[in-house]
């Protein structure tokens, strides 16, 4: 008992001690003291995270009754927010019960001048089985008098104050929230009320929240609202929790609004929450989400929440422009697990431009199921998509699982993937890439860390495989990559890729990638990259190998990397730390020309790096023995480096020796890096005649001196150095020196005969010294310039003369530019920090285009920008005013007054624009965001070339304004062609979309004068309303080009075309052909269908189908084609598209002119009286005239020739005919079938094939004659080229008639063996005899066919056939006429009747196969013949 006593009398001393303890210390706390030392402590313990809090004047009763003078809160840049006047009454006792009780919180001042500037966090750690304990928070007042936020903060400088109260507790207890914001500075106010009243067991909700600001407010500013427009927001409702509703509206003027509602209702032993909102959203959004919500978005949804707060969602659908989502599910609060579904469905590809540019898609779902605790739940994921492209690659579908297994206390997840229909628009990339693809993936993902264990991507170029780890900061693991085809991904890089590669290794970059080793072994086969200098090395087989690593502390160690390829062999070995260098690299390279092919023979290099990365040296050296450059020897020549302190304070020494065109080449430099100073010195160096020395200094006040002169007799000896033709001679001299401070230039000089690289100057003569020439230049002295030639570019002459006042200069300059003169007097005088530039005098004159300067303008140069004081230029009976400022800000206006576009001449020789330019504009903002407005006038917009071919004049008007990084469009255009075209919308100043909308009409024969050298007209109408939106780079269109009734006519091919109807329909990122038909000439059709797409870096893609039904195509005296089939054209349409399809000839009938330009004798010369001495084109001889026929038809040709095609296209088409080719004309009547394939270009075609002799025959006054051979092509127009042989055999001859030629000129020539005249040959083919032996009738018919085959006309028995409507019409020498008609492409019926009764006769051929024919006939004397015949071309 007696110890217990102790024990206890012991613990009351202590716990009296330590309440005397507190005691003392609550006292200590309570002086200035002591509040000073808890100030000093808070400040202490609230500083952290990079932050650094201040607490002073700490006074009142601590700890219930406390005030703050001011709390200053800073980060690395300094002071950004404080808080004076802070006030605190509450009543710590209340804890114990739970409830923070505070009484009052106030701040007579917070400004927050900037947002804080913090460092990276490291990622939060969870600990389980710790919470918080649920705290009720009873807020009496809380006050802030003046809240100021800096301009940094929301944009705009802005004052508000505020005021609430709150009483978060026990929602059994009721909940009370009231608060006010208001702007002090300008107008602006939030307010609102939110109570929840559980008394009495009615629940009550009420809700009153209100909001207004007008435009230009803070909110739009904070939220960057595009327009930042005024703003509106009402939420409202107050009823019983069991049957509540509730309403929201938001009103954001011109950017937006939405609206709804919210309802909750009573059912059994839970409550059904229902929401309805919807609106105009995108205007609200940030630009690059916009699109997504564009038109009308809507949020619906109802969900079941019961008593205990186990909640399902019945669905939640949330619709908008560019997709759609559905949710339902379960959430158990009290377990914190839920299993919920979603379903996301993606809309247009147009919607997500600014998202995924260049993208473009069918349509993609994704559906995900999700179960489990809310931290770790079980995923299984679906994603599916259809014909995706971009970046010219497309698959057709795309399918991907994502299945996530929870795993300790982290998520494993397995990822795997296939695509399908891979695609590509460069034909050689998509026989590369192959036609699918898998991956996978595996992961490991947790709240504070994601890592990837391993990955594999399987295409037909590509096989990749990496086992390891990988995460946002560090990768560590082995790489395979078996395959690598580099044509495959030739779309990505813009060049003609090709070859393979083939690598393995490892990597390890250690944490945070501060340490990175890689280790490589690969090999490339025949690796083409586009780029000459790499490309002649890597051809064959190329091997690399080696190891590389960068250790922490920047230490970089290689070690045995080597590339072994075509001619050239590198070694790099060594390492390179902080205070020592080892590094060695040997390169050699076998032939220089693979480098430059104006360059032959070898080179070695060797480089030692020294030193340390402290002062790293090196030393270096290159040979080259024996080589050749621009045709000229180089022999021993060495370049050698020595180098040192490149990473400090840089010095050494180069040096060059040997002999370039069997001249001595050698000298060198040494330069050097003071504290102060940087010197080069004893430079001297010299190749051949050429040879230039000097040296010059750099001082601390960044003044140049030193002296450098250059002496060419012959720039020739320069061309083998610098790989560049170049001549003339050269002889300067630059002094560089400081005048009062400031930099001297002085430069004399002179030129003659210069040559360099296709640029020329006959002379020029330099003597200018200038002072300061980097700030205001103060200039004494001449230029002047002679036939100066740079490309399309003249300067005839040019003299400009300097002349100094004290700081200021008086310039004159006379030029002679391209036939135009310039002429100008100004004085440049220094003002301070600025230049000012008077000009006194500005005269441009080019013919009898004059601008003049009306009154002498003032331009200052000053703080980055340009301020111009009245620039009045006048011309022609007009002219131009342009005043302000361009720089960082502008302020400029200009006012046009009929001033004429003949002007532009001045600039562009070659153009001559007509016409008058009117109008204003006032530019003002800053670079970044102009601001502004625009008035312009164009009258009479035309040019010579337009005018004759009777397009426009045209008549422009646009105005519009400049904001929010937009101009904004709104023009008309008006023509005899046009009318009421007119463009409204916006364009982006710099990146952004475009939302244009394009409407009105266009009279189609505004073509007709491009049209008119091809023998086409198009008449028509097309009205146009489209809108086109995206970027430039990849716009999206929408809207319709609609044609209806055109007619195309091209007379000289004989192509009509009536009845045209076209709807062109815009679609995101390509216009579609949604309606194309148009008719032929007895009754045939042509439709198509199809897309263009709207990417012109990749020409215009096209995709178009036409399909021709019974069509006649031609239909001229020369060629009438009727035909079926189908044609494609895909690929760039503005570049080289291709034409693919086939066609079916169902007839194709070919006339041969009626008159020819035979190759038989020479008719009859016909003396014409009375003509006056000339001889017109119908009275030469009938031989002359076909040989003028083809004259212009050889010069038609030659001059298409000469002219480059504007389109080109690959052909790839393919023309069948089984029968029905008639050739027909001058006694030629022939029948022929077959396959003709159309290949190369429309400009250089190819033709495979050819229609090949069925039957046919040759009449020749009534001898009859039939074709042994023939053939019809067509080479490059619808002219075709005939080659047919006749042959017959006389008693001693045997005689041949050939025709030969275009069907529009043929040539008819007679051969015959052996070998006679031509009169002699066409006299044994009629009469079986010589010419001699024939009496006068005889001769009188060989004379008529002579004329027939020299351009006599068609014969009788032609004129008869076409008059009766058949195929074909005889009489042969025996009286008997025949006739027949072609059924269809396999039956020919035929009839015959000679001068007798039972002479007549009845002919059935059937084609059976394309070689084998079934011959029948009937006589009238009732005899039969049936017969069966083949034939084969070899």
């Amino acid at each position: 008992m007696r110890i217990a006593r102790i024990l206890i009398g012991w613990l009351g001393i202590v716990l009296i001690g330590l309440i005397i303890a507190l005691v003392a210390a609550f006292a200590l706390i309570q002086t200035t003291p002591g509040k000073r030392m808890l100030a000093d402590l808070a400040s202490r313990l609230a500083s952290r995270d990079g932050l650094t809090v201040e607490i002073s004047d700490l006074t009142g009763f601590v700890p219930t009754d406390m005030r703050v003078g001011q709390i200053a809160v800073s980060d690395t840049r300094g002071q950004f927010v404080t808080l004076g006047g802070l006030e605190l009454i509450w009543h710590p006792l209340a804890l114990l019960s739970g409830t923070i009780n505070v009484e009052r919180l106030s701040a007579d001042r917070v400004a927050l001048d900037r947002l804080p500037v913090l460092p990276p966090t490291e990622p939060l750690t969870t600990t389980s089985g710790s919470t918080i304990p649920a705290l009720r928070v009873v807020l009496g007042k809380l006050h802030v008098g003046e809240i100021v936020l800096g301009e940094p903060v929301a944009g705009m400088a802005a004052q508000l104050s505020l005021d609430a109260s709150a009483r978060l507790v026990d929602p059994a207890e009721g909940l009370d929230l009231d608060f006010a914001v208001e702007r002090t500075d300008a107008p602006g106010t939030l307010r609102g009320s939110i109570g929840y009243a559980p008394s009495g067991g009615k629940n009550v909700l009420a809700l009153d929240v209100t909001a207004s600001e007008p435009a230009g407010g803070l909110v739009a500013r904070v939220g960057r609202i595009e327009g930042l427009p005024p703003l509106s927001l009402t939420v409202k409702g107050s009823a019983p929790l069991d049957d509540w509703n509730g309403t929201l509206a938001l009103d954001a003027g011109p950017s937006g609004q939405l609206a709804g509602t919210a309802a909750v209702r009573r059912i059994a032993d839970a409550r059904r929450v229902m929401l309805d909102l919807g609106g105009t959203i995108d205007g609200l959004l940030p630009a690059n989400v916009r699109p997504l919500f564009s038109g009308h978005t809507s949020l619906i949804g109802s969900a079941v929440v019961a008593d205990d707060f186990n909640t399902t969602l019945e669905g939640l659908n949330l619709t908008a422009a560019g997709f759609g989502l559905a949710l339902l599910g379960s959430i158990d609060p009290s377990r914190e697990t839920a299993d919920l579904t979603f379903d996301l469905v993606g809309g247009d590809a147009s919607h997500f431009a600014s998202l995924a540019p260049g993208m473009s898609w069918k349509g993609w779902r994704l559906n995900a199921h999700l179960v489990g605790p809310f931290g770790l739940p079980a995923v299984d994921a679906t994603l599916a998509a259809e014909d995706l492209s971009g970046r010219g690659y497309g698959a057709q579908t795309l399918n991907m699982t994502l299945k996530g297994t929870p795993a300790d206390s982290a998520l494993a997840v397995v990822v795997d993937g296939k695509v399908a229909g891979l695609t590509s628009d460069l034909p050689k990339v998509a026989a590369a890439l192959g036609t699918s693809a898998t991956f996978s993936a595996s992961a490991s993902i947790s709240a504070n860390v994601q890592t990837l264990t391993a990955a594999t991507l399987k295409l037909s170029p590509l096989e990749l495989a990496f086992v390891g780890t990988a995460g946002p900061t560090f990768v560590k693991g082995n790489f395979k990559l078996p395959r690598l085809d580099l044509a495959a991904f030739a779309s990505l890089t813009d060049r003609p890729l090709s070859g393979t590669v083939s690598l393995e290794g490892a990597v390890d970059t250690g944490k945070d990638f501060s340490a990175v080793s890689l280790n490589i072994d690969g090999t490339a086969k025949d690796v083409h990259a586009g780029i000459d200098a790499l490309d002649g090395f890597l051809a064959g087989t190329s091997r690399f190998k080696g190891a590389l690593a960068r250790a922490a502390d920047g230490t970089i160690a290689v070690r045995d990397l080597t590339l072994a390829a075509n001619g050239i062999d590198l070694a790099v070995n060594g390492g390179i730390a902080t205070d020592t260098a080892d590094l060695n690299a040997k390169l050699t390279l076998a032939d220089l020309g693979r480098l430059d092919p104006r360059v032959k023979g070898g080179a070695k290099a060797e480089l030692n790096f020294t030193g340390g990365l402290a002062a790293l040296g090196l030393k270096g050296r290159v040979d080259i023995a024996s080589a050749e450059a621009m045709g000229k020897p180089i022999r021993d020549l060495a370049v050698t480096l020595d180098l040192a302190d490149l990473t400090g304070k840089p010095n050494g020494s180069f040096a060059l020796d040997g002999r370039i065109a069997d001249r001595p080449a050698k000298g060198g430099a040494r330069f050097a890096t003071e504290t102060d100073s940087r010197r080069i010195d004893d430079l001297d160096l010299s190749v051949g005649s050429v040879r230039a020395t000097g040296s010059a200094a750099v001082g601390a006040n960044n003044i140049v001196t030193g002296r450098f002169t250059v002496a060419a007799t012959d720039l020739s000896d320069l061309a083998p150095l610098i790989l560049t033709q170049i001549s003339g001679r050269l002889d300067g001299t630059v002094v560089l020196d400081a005048v009062n401070g400031q930099q001297l230039v002085a430069i004399n000089g002179r030129a003659q005969n210069i040559s360099v690289a296709g640029n020329r100057l006959e002379s020029a003569d330099i003597d200018l010294r200038a002072v300061d020439p980097a700030g205001t230049p103060v200039l004494d002295g001449r230029v002047t310039l002679a036939g100066f030639v740079a490309g399309a570019q003249r300067i005839d002459r040019a003299t400009l003369t300097a002349a100094s006042r004290g700081q200021s200069t008086d310039l004159t300059l006379d030029t002679a530019v391209l036939g135009a003169t310039l002429a100008a007097r100004a004085n440049i005088t220094p003002a301070g920090a600025a230049t000012r530039i008077r000009l006194d005098q500005l005269r441009m004159a080019r013919g009898p285009t004059t601008v003049t300067l009306s009154a002498p303008a003032t331009i200052t140069l000053a703080d980055g920008g340009v301020a111009i004081d009245r620039l009045q230029l006048a011309t022609g009976g007009g002219g131009a005013t342009i005043a302000g400022r361009v720089g960082q800000t502008l302020d400029l206006t200009a006012d046009i007054r009929n001033l004429p576009l003949s002007i532009a001449g001045l600039f562009v020789p070659n153009l001559d624009p007509r016409g008058t330019l009117s109008g204003s504009a006032r530019i003002t903002g800053s670079a970044t965001a102009p601001a502004g407005n625009y008035d312009i006038r164009v009258a009479g917009l035309s040019t010579a070339d337009l005018a004759t071919k009777g397009i426009g004049p045209f008549q422009i008007g646009a105005r519009g304004t400049l904001a929010g990084g937009r101009v904004n469009v709104d023009a008309t255009i008006d023509a005899p062609s046009v009318s009421g075209l007119t463009v409204r919308g916006s364009v982006p100043i710099a990146a952004g979309a475009l939302d244009l909308r394009v409407a009105g009409t266009i009279d189609l024969g505004i073509a007709n004068t491009f049209l008119a050298d091809q023998g086409s007209t198009v008449r028509g109408r097309a009205n146009v309303d489209m809108t086109l939106r995206g970027t430039s780079a990849a716009p999206a269109a929408s809207g319709t080009i609609r044609v209806a009734g055109a007619t195309f006519v091209d007379s000289v091919n004989g192509v009509s075309l009536s009845n045209i109807q076209a709807v062109l329909t815009g679609s995101n990122s390509q216009i579609v052909v949604s309606q194309l038909t148009a008719a032929t000439p007895r009754g045939g059709t042509l439709s198509g269908s199809g897309s263009i797409g709207l990417d012109a870096a990749r020409g215009f893609p096209a995709n178009v189908r036409i399909e021709l039904n019974r069509a006649n195509i031609l239909a001229s005296d020369l060629m009438n084609l009727v035909a079926s089939g189908k044609i494609a054209i895909e690929g760039p349409v503005a570049t080289r598209p291709r034409i693919a399809g086939n066609i079916d000839v169902i007839r194709l009938d070919i006339n041969i002119a009626d008159q020819l330009s035979g190759g038989g004798l020479d008719p009859l010369q016909v003396r014409h009286v009375n003509t006056g001495g000339e001889k017109r084109p119908s009275q030469k001889g009938l031989r002359a005239q076909a040989q003028t026929r083809a004259a212009a038809t050889a010069a038609r040709t030659a001059r298409r020739a000469e002219a480059p095609p504007a389109f080109v296209a690959d052909l790839d088409l393919t023309i069948a005919a089984r029968n029905a080719v008639f050739v027909r004309g001058m006694g030629i009547d022939a029948e022929f079938g077959g396959n003709l394939t159309l290949r190369g270009t429309t400009a250089n075609m190819v033709t495979l094939g050819g229609f090949e002799l069925r039957r046919g025959r040759f009449d020749l006054l009534g001898r009859r004659l039939d074709f042994t051979d023939g053939k019809v092509t067509f080479e490059g127009s619808t002219d075709p080229a005939l080659d047919f042989t006749a042959s017959t055999t006389t008693s001693d001859v045997t005689a041949s008639i050939i025709v030969t030629g275009r069907a529009s000129a043929p040539t008819v020539s007679f051969t015959s063996s052996p070998a006679l005249a031509q009169d002699e040959v066409l006299s044994r083919i009629l009469f079986g005899r010589s010419i001699s032996t024939l009496n006068a009738s005889q001769a009188l018919q060989v004379a008529q066919a002579v004329a027939q085959f020299s351009g006599g006309g068609p014969g009788v028995l032609d004129k008869v056939r076409r008059s009766l409507g058949v195929d074909s019409f005889d009489v042969d020498a025996t009286g008997q006429v025949g006739i027949g008609k072609r059924l269809n492409d396999r039956v020919y019926v035929g009839a015959r009747q000679g001068p007798n009764a039972n002479s007549g006769k009845v002919t059935v051929d059937v084609d059976v196969t394309r070689n084998i024919r079934l011959q029948g006939a009937a006589g009238g004397d009732g005899s039969g013949e049936l017969g069966i015949g083949a034939q084969w071309d070899y």
